[in-house]
């Protein structure tokens, strides 16, 4: 492995208040992010701190769209007129999924190479062949 330009405690203190967000513990390093990958990978209690850092960076994210929904609410019930409902409409594609809210996905098929599909029609023509039992006839 290369040289470690900067502590365990370092990069962990960088990884405090960020957000999760790896340019910037990058800046506040002084390395690239591809440095804060290796770090990351490197030190599990790095890693772990990163992935904290996350959670809280959602939690907070979740706490401002839940605020939002209601003040929204508040207003439209008030003024009983229609309001944004951006933030109603990505929680409900996004978490909504076990109400049927999913988004919706388009899936696109391909043929060999990522070409064009090619479509063959076969038509099978079934024939049945009885045969008499000559055993059977009297003469």
């Amino acid at each position: 492995m290369g040289k470690t330009k900067r502590s365990l405690e370092q990069v962990i203190d960088a990884i405090r208040g960020s957000g999760g967000i790896k340019k910037a513990i990058a800046d506040r390093l002084g390395v690239s992010r591809n440095t804060v990958d290796n770090y990351l990978n490197r030190w599990r209690s790095a890693q772990g701190a990163y992935d904290e850092e996350t959670e809280v960076f959602l939690d907070l994210a979740e706490s401002i769209l839940l605020m939002n929904l209601k003040l929204q609410h508040e207003q439209q019930r008030k003024k009983k007129e229609i309001v944004n409902s951006g933030d109603a409409r990505w929680t409900l594609a996004n978490r909504g999924g076990d109400r049927g809210y999913a988004p919706k996905q388009r899936q696109e098929i391909t043929g060999k190479d990522g070409g064009p599909l090619e479509m063959h029609t076969v038509n099978t023509i079934i024939v049945r062949e009885y045969v008499e039992d000559d055993d059977d006839e009297s003469d």
